[in-house]
């Protein structure tokens, strides 16, 4: 009688903690500055270094705020007593996201909007990264849009002998800084310089200049001069002197 023969493989399986730990990451996006009065969503980004684990989300709104609506699949959000309360069965791709949309208040101030996340299936092993918030502004349109600038020089449609060309604007008290921005031809401006005075030299190459300044603000969106053209000329030679 021939005896059968029996392979047997054994594969080892590692442990997961032996190639991929278990920890979740939780960022928070949203607006720095808002209208009173107005909707403002704030984006919960989750990263699981090992995905297919359930967590579980907490959104401690901030006081004043109203709650508008939170979540979509495969998130299960619900709103009590000021805070969302975000669930998942399994968290399949390591990634995930939860968009929350608040009416913040109606009147000037600032609010702070904070998260927390928590690993249901396991232990995380780095709480510390679990935690995240933005601050939000909220300013008053109607006294943020009083707030204006002018460009003073050079004026509108300016002939100007370069390479060195001034560039001035009216000053905002409140303005923390002026971005300049500006183009040659019929490239579209981009941001030169930042600068903290009324004025600034910048040097172009002969033809069409377009620039405007914004001036930043602490407490209300940025400001910014009307886009304004001037003509750059080459500097003409100096006469020579005259011979004697």
């Amino acid at each position: 009688m021939r005896r059968a023969t029996v392979l047997l493989f054994v594969v080892a399986v590692p442990a997961l903690a032996d190639h991929k730990p278990l920890d979740v990451t939780l960022r928070m996006s949203g607006p720095t500055l808002a209208a009173a009065g107005s909707e403002v969503t704030y984006t919960l980004s989750l990263t699981a270094l090992f995905p297919g684990y359930a967590y579980a989300v907490t959104d401690y709104l901030p006081p004043g705020t109203h709650f508008i609506r939170a979540g979509s699949p495969p998130w299960n959000c619900l709103e009590s007593r000021g805070n969302v309360i975000c669930g998942n069965e399994q968290l399949q791709n390591g990634f995930g996201s939860i968009d929350v949309t608040l009416l913040v208040p109606d009147n000037p101030q600032i609010i702070v909007n904070r998260a927390h996340v928590d690993s249901v299936s396991v232990a995380d092993p780095t709480p510390e990264n679990n935690d995240d918030s933005v601050t939000t502004t909220i300013y008053d349109s109607a006294a943020c849009a009083a707030r204006t600038i002018q460009s003073i020089s050079p004026p509108p449609h300016a002939t100007i002998a370069g390479p060195h060309v001034t560039f001035q604007w009216s000053p905002l008290s409140s303005a923390l800084g002026y971005e300049f921005y500006a183009a040659e031809g019929s490239n579209t401006p981009t941001l030169l310089a930042l600068t903290t005075d009324a004025q600034i030299v910048h040097d172009f190459t002969p033809g069409e200049v377009q620039w405007y300044v914004q001036a930043l603000l602490p407490d209300c969106p940025p400001v910014a001069t009307a886009p304004q053209f001037v003509l750059v000329q080459p500097q003409l030679p100096r006469a020579r002197a005259a011979r004697h």
